[in-house]
């Protein structure tokens, strides 16, 4: 029970290690300092490690908070800037115009996208293909976007995804129809399920 006690004060400095090892060279072998000596270098480099994790892991969340701040500010502030003619919406002319603009280029940058992949993005962020942008689905689609290409790739198979239903369904409809033109028979209806960008 003391000898734990003893290299617990050694580790918190609770005891000088002089006084703690020379019994043990002097009574027992001076081979004894080196397993002290190991036991107090781990556990301060653990302790050490441990509050360095604490701060750098805090450092790294306010980082995040604080880009997640500045891209919201700059989305909003590229927003304003963008819309020329303040009719609310976005066109892709308006968003085209403004592509050789420092602040655009900074923007694609934090969200991690060439700037000319700009198009792409543009019909990415218009979810409801109407060929403009409104600040909310520029701001949800910029935020959404943000992050590694992956997150633009995934964006973007959804976008095809969706094409791609609408596409079947319409065919589908045709398909149903000529049989049941052919067949006679009472129209079938066939709905299309909505997909969540």
């Amino acid at each position: 029970g003391s000898s734990i006690l003893v290299l617990f004060q050694a580790i918190t400095n609770g005891v000088d290690w002089d006084n703690m090892l020379q019994p043990l060279m002097e009574h027992i072998s001076p081979w004894l300092a080196l397993p002290v000596c190991i036991y107090i270098s781990f556990g301060v480099f653990a302790l050490m490690n441990i509050v360095t994790g604490v701060f750098v892991e805090s450092a790294l969340e306010s980082a995040q908070r604080e880009k997640e701040r500045f891209l919201l500010h700059t989305v909003r502030a590229l927003f304003q800037s963008t819309d020329e003619d303040n009719s609310g919406d976005i066109s892709w002319k308006e968003f085209e115009a403004k592509l050789d603009h420092p602040a655009m280029h900074l923007y694609f940058k934090t969200i991690d996208l060439d700037i000319q992949e700009a198009e792409d993005l543009f019909h990415l962020i218009d979810i409801n293909n109407s060929g403009s942008i409104d600040p909310e689905e520029f701001v949800n689609g910029c935020i959404r976007l943000q992050g590694p290409a992956k997150a633009i790739d995934l964006a973007t198979l959804m976008a095809e995804f969706k094409k791609s239903q609408k596409l079947h369904t319409s065919r589908f409809r045709h398909l149903a129809h000529v049989i049941t033109a052919t067949a006679g028979a009472p129209v079938i209806r066939v709905q299309s399920s909505t997909v969540q960008v």
